[in-house]
């Protein structure tokens, strides 16, 4: 067999084998994760109207310092993704819970849950970046679905914030849709500190809010 300049070389199929098996192994996670979040969305919002906000901020502050550090350290440090194509039980259990936890956190702070889920699927399940961003993009639509489904069932969805959701949400649609076409070709360190930048930028925010007494809705959007 001739091999030609267009042929890939053995170090291309090797890393290509490599990411389709990281995707597989990601769909089974993100399924086990979903299994978790869909109740969890539930409950998150069920308890989101009994809780105040306050308290919400400052809980949401503290997960997200755990998560700048862990994420730093990992930046630092460092640690190898997973490149295997099964999925022990472990791992599963893990999958499970985690999506159970965020899932909550979700549901109640009416966030779409990444900034918890990535760490867990990057730093406990061993997942590349990239993909733990997809798996956890993947994971967040039905979480959110719910969330808002039973949000709207305690009547907390009204006229105005839907327009102030179209509002928002369509240049976020094409914000995503230019940023997936450039992280594709970004160092995955260069993605970590963008990560780490905004979290902190979150942190500084809730923080600086939580003295306010003055509360005029229980919802929290970050």
């Amino acid at each position: 067999m001739t091999v030609t300049s267009e042929d890939p070389s053995v170090e291309e199929l090797v890393a290509r084998n490599k990411i389709a098996a990281s995707i597989g192994y990601g769909s089974v996670i993100g399924l086990a994760m979903i299994v978790g979040s869909i109740p969890g969305a539930y409950v998150g919002a069920s308890l989101s109207h009994r809780v105040s906000q306050r308290a919400l901020k400052a809980f949401i502050s503290i997960v997200l310092s755990i998560v700048i550090v862990r994420v730093v350290y990992g930046l630092l440090i460092g640690g190898a993704a997973s490149t295997q194509s099964g999925v022990s039980t472990l791992e599963l259990v893990i999958s499970i819970l985690g999506g159970l936890g965020i899932g909550i956190i979700s549901g109640a702070c009416g966030v779409a849950g990444g900034e918890y889920r990535i760490p867990v699927l990057t730093y406990l399940i061993g997942l590349p970046l990239k993909i733990a961003g997809t798996t956890s993009q993947l994971v967040s639509l039905p979480t959110i679905a719910v969330a808002l489904w039973r949000h709207r069932r305690l009547g907390f969805i009204t006229k105005p914030s839907l327009t102030t959701a179209a509002i928002l949400g369509i240049p976020s649609v094409i914000g995503a849709g230019l940023t997936g076409l450039l992280v594709a070709g970004l160092a995955t360190s260069y993605i970590e500190v963008v990560f780490i930048l905004l979290l902190a930028y979150t942190v500084v925010r809730l923080v600086a809010e939580i003295p306010q007494r003055k509360v005029t809705s229980r919802s929290v959007s970050i």
